[in-house]
């Protein structure tokens, strides 16, 4: 988990931020989030919801690379290595639209 969370911040210095568990601090559970929030989850596979709801654990990631001209990508897991992972890999295949 370190070898990605370094290379994240190599490619992201100062557009990297991570949110684990955010909807504790609000006495909400996953499930509640998720429900109400169902636009910002559209992109999040429905079995990683349902781990999400179960585990009752939120990770989002959002990042964005400073060495190309790309938006903020944005990854909700209920896994902090596999937040990373799909981060990374949304980065590293993004190509821009010709």
């Amino acid at each position: 988990m370190r070898k990605l969370f370094n290379e994240l911040t190599r490619l992201c210095p100062g557009r990297l931020h991570i949110l684990i568990d955010q909807h504790k601090v609000y006495n909400e559970t996953a499930s509640q989030v998720i429900e109400r929030e169902s636009e910002q989850f559209a992109t999040t596979t429905l079995a990683t919801q349902e781990m999400m709801c179960l585990k009752n654990s939120i990770i989002q990631v959002d990042a964005a690379a400073i060495d190309k001209p790309m938006p903020p990508v944005t990854v909700f897991s209920y896994d902090i290595e596999q937040a990373l992972k799909e981060t990374l890999k949304q980065i590293k295949a993004w190509k821009p639209e010709k």
